[in-house]
């Protein structure tokens, strides 16, 4: 007999918020079926209804000399956008087939109730920079 059959209480979460509600990822870039030269992917655990862990990461796909940089969008209840990370785009400057990541656990301001995730993956070109969105997450 196992310890969850033997105690049933320990089965279920004494508080739902301990657990995760939900994970999925959106990604961005070559991701999507075009060449752009990026892929960037926010792979996004739901905390709670306005908690969210997010591990973006940005690899550089085509051997040229133009560096790449991703970012997310999270998406409240209340119909404000949030621009994550706060300290600027993660970029990545270490050549193709490289690979660097961030992880950031954000909770909605005002408590608000989160609604979805959206990664963004740019190549940093000469003039204006070729950007792609990823598919948006739902919360739970």
């Amino acid at each position: 007999m196992s310890l969850l059959q033997a105690h049933p209480t320990f089965a279920n979460p004494i508080d739902s918020s301990l657990t995760p509600r939900a994970a999925s990822q959106s990604c961005s870039g070559d991701f999507s079926g075009k060449a752009y030269g990026v892929l960037a992917c926010a792979d996004v655990t739901f905390l709670d209804s306005n908690s969210v862990n997010v591990v973006l990461t940005v690899r550089d796909t085509r051997g040229d000399s133009n560096d790449v940089y991703g970012w997310y969008h999270v998406y409240g209840a209340d119909g404000r956008t949030q621009v994550l990370p706060r300290t600027g785009k993660l970029r990545n400057s270490l050549g193709v087939g490289n690979t660097v990541s961030n992880t950031l656990r954000y909770d909605y301001p005002g408590g608000h109730r989160i609604v979805g995730v959206r990664a963004f993956a740019c190549v940093d070109d000469a003039g204006g920079d070729t950007c792609a969105p990823g598919g948006r997450t739902i919360a739970p």
